[in-house]
């Protein structure tokens, strides 16, 4: 299984166009801007107003090389549709778990005179199970997290964990594929969109502008 490369597109969850991009060192003490030149949202069903629970921001295609290898270093991956129904199906037959890792608010500490944060990433898995008569929607139970309620969670991205192989190396590598993203939780259940939405958002995009990416499958 091979992953679906996609060109300089970031998927973000949130509602400004701006987004902060953090130097790894420290010291440098800089805080930087990624700018958002547009956006893409899909609907639900047919109706003027119902619209899914998603937004694909479009980075600017004006960014620096710098910041612009720093986002493709920490991207997720994107594989093929066919692959990701695959994996959905498979774990929904199997009652498996699925994974998510986010940034709740109870792991969150503000230091405003310091005008410092420190955000700590956290996550928890639970049981998958489709809903019925839902093509990309899938609920879960029984989640690990306990803490506190799940305000921070939501747009994170839902994980399976598979090793996958390397022709280069002729090795297996474990990777973090997404599957979906985070709608809402509670302590007992909760609901995620296959991530596929997005995937195929961002292939009508893709088209609309006349880009041709290769589509590698297993």
């Amino acid at each position: 299984m091979l992953p679906l490369l996609s060109p300089l597109l970031a998927l973000c969850w949130g509602t400004s166009r701006v987004t902060h991009l953090y130097k790894k060192n420290i010291d440098e003490n800089l805080e930087e801007t990624i700018i958002f030149s547009e956006y893409l949202k899909t609907k639900y069903t047919e109706k003027d107003d119902d619209y899914e629970d998603l937004m694909i921001f479009i980075v600017d295609k004006n960014i620096s090389k710098e910041k612009a290898n720093i986002l493709k270093q920490r991207a997720l991956r994107l594989y093929h549709q066919d692959d990701i129904n695959d994996i959905l199906k498979n774990l929904c037959d199997i009652r498996g778990n699925i994974r998510s890792v986010g940034f709740p608010k109870s792991s969150k500490e503000m230091d405003y005179d310091k005008k410092q944060a420190k955000i700590q990433a956290r996550g928890f898995y639970g049981k998958i199970a489709k809903k019925e008569n839902d093509k990309y929607r899938y609920k879960f139970e029984e989640p690990s997290w306990k803490e506190s309620e799940f305000n921070g969670f939501s747009g994170s991205p839902i994980l399976e964990i598979l090793p996958v192989y390397n022709p280069d190396t002729n090795e297996l590598k474990v990777q973090s594929i997404p599957i979906g993203i985070l709608l809402s939780a509670t302590k007992s259940k909760g609901e995620f969109i296959s991530i596929n939405v997005a995937t195929n958002l961002i292939a009508q995009y893709l088209k609309e502008k006349g880009i041709n990416v290769p589509i590698i499958k297993a």
